[in-house]
């Protein structure tokens, strides 16, 4: 791994296309006066924030500027990214790239049909000041739930997040966007197409999920079992490299929740960036990284109802 590798988490290459793409978005200041840095100077310390665990002040020494303006600049970045690159990047495959993704899933295990990996991972965050109890999961510490799709080279498909740690992963998927649309666009899963989720999953026709084990399962149900779980792993890995790359999401102390979710979205869509630059993630990827399962049924913090089972 090259030096500016091993700072930013991401090559030098990814790294000036970045620059290249939000240049036109952060080359003035805005109107508090903050921004008076280069381009490359912003995104120096913008990659360096979600890349790493340090403090805005320790950031703030490292690149000679004040804390404030740290604060302002991954505020103000983070706001660009979502708006101009996640819609770009993290989107429902559909022509070709339908019948490209079916044919890599199917190379992994021979699994037919699967356009996405779908699991929910938890993103550790400090106590928040408001509904506490509602974001300790069941590991006992406090976190929001990232519930993404990929594909099988761990391109995120969709992302949705934002529910507290204590909810369980079905009633996330049933309040998220892609279960509504699935419900009502009848070509998002086009011919027999359908999505792989684990056993925390209400099984549908467009999504598959393993047969329960009692200990009753035949030969051909263990080892559909297996194939399963085997081509699902890609979305496990993901949420590896994700974390491994980006590792602000280790911990993300901040008590403003939508400044939480934006962090935890904006990492999705750099992942996705470098994924499209070739800038490979496997070597980021923990042994044994992969998300969390059964949680509680706690209702959702910001007060929007939550479906019955």
């Amino acid at each position: 791994m090259d030096d500016f590798r091993d700072r930013f988490r991401i090559n030098r290459h990814t790294f000036e296309t970045l620059v290249t793409k939000l240049a036109p978005y952060l080359m003035y200041g805005d109107q508090d006066g903050c921004m008076k840095t280069t381009v490359e100077k912003q995104l120096w310390i913008y990659v360096k924030y979600v890349s790493t665990q340090l403090t805005l002040q320790t950031i703030a020494d490292i690149f000679g500027v004040c804390e404030a303006t740290v604060f302002n600049l991954v505020k103000r970045i983070s706001s660009v990214i979502c708006s101009e690159l996640m819609p770009l990047l993290i989107k429902w495959p559909t022509g070709y790239q339908v019948e490209k993704i079916i044919n890599e899933f199917q190379h992994l295990k021979g699994f037919p049909g699967v356009l996405g990996a779908i699991d929910g991972c938890h993103n550790p965050i400090c106590t928040p000041t408001e509904h506490q109890e509602n974001y300790i999961n069941r590991k006992g510490f406090h976190s929001v739930i990232l519930q993404a799709v990929c594909n099988a080279s761990m391109h995120f498909l969709d992302v949705y997040c934002g529910w507290p740690g204590s909810v369980h992963d079905s009633r996330v998927f049933k309040n998220s966007n892609l279960y509504s649309l699935a419900r009502s666009v009848d070509n998002l899963f086009p011919g027999n197409t359908h999505i792989l989720g684990d056993s925390a999953y209400p099984s549908q026709d467009w999504l598959l999920t393993p047969y329960k084990d009692y200990g009753n399962l035949n030969a051909a149900q263990r080892h559909y079992n297996y194939i399963h779980s085997s081509t699902r792993m890609s979305i496990e890995r993901s949420f590896g490299s994700l974390k491994g790359r980006f590792r602000r999401l280790k911990f993300i102390d901040m008590l403003d929740m939508e400044r939480i979710i934006n962090v935890v979205l904006i990492s999705c869509t750099l992942h996705e960036f470098c994924l499209d630059n070739s800038d490979s993630c496997e070597e980021y990827i923990p042994e044994g990284e992969r998300g969390e399962e059964e949680i509680n049924n706690f209702q959702y913090a910001f007060g929007v109802p939550v479906p019955a089972e």
